[in-house]
């Protein structure tokens, strides 16, 4: 259970929950964000003192909770930000695995087989690309046996692949992005 989140990271969740489901209990919402009901409880008052979101009571004990115009440009404030964040990681990875790629490339590499998926198989694949090597999403790369040269390849693994499940000598997704 979280003990430890921001108001503006509830207030994001908060936003997406009662997308999703517009009138959340204070228990449904404890149950999707995994916090304590007497957190949640907290964090939806100091929300509420904000101006961030309303309370409006639906009948008996009932209320329905909602994003004010305030809240809802704060909530989409901490996602941009947060975007630009990955944005800028996402960079810093297409780089790093360039510049493996583009190392490997001198070394005589000219092609890259994934073995696995990834989460950055477009990067790969971008930085294939970039360097003119040819990429093997699948790890099965189709070729002719008497131009291919094994050591001409470059493998990698996938971030869920097992390593007993691929080819020796291949470098890992997080060795490659993480340079």
């Amino acid at each position: 259970m979280k003990r430890d989140i921001s108001d503006t990271e509830f207030l994001c969740a908060l936003k997406e929950i009662l997308s999703a489901v517009p009138d959340a209990t204070q228990r449904e919402i404890a149950l999707r964000t995994d916090i304590s009901l007497g957190l949640v409880n907290g964090l939806l008052s100091e929300l509420s003192c904000r101006g961030w979101i309303q309370a409006v009571p639906i009948g008996g004990r009932k209320i329905r909770y909602s994003l004010t115009a305030e809240g809802a440009a704060v909530a989409a404030g901490v996602r941009e930000e947060k975007m630009r964040r990955d944005f800028a990681q996402m960079r810093r990875y297409a780089e790093a695995v360039t510049g493996h790629l583009c190392e490997a490339k001198e070394r005589g590499c000219t092609r890259v087989a994934l073995y696995g998926e990834s989460g950055i198989e477009f990067l790969i694949g971008y930085a294939c690309w970039r360097n003119g090597m040819a990429f093997d999403a699948d790890g099965v790369a189709v070729r002719d046996e008497n131009s291919y040269d094994e050591d001409d390849v470059l493998r990698i693994i996938g971030e869920n692949e097992r390593d007993d499940e691929v080819p020796e000598a291949c470098l890992s997704v997080f060795e490659l992005a993480g340079r």
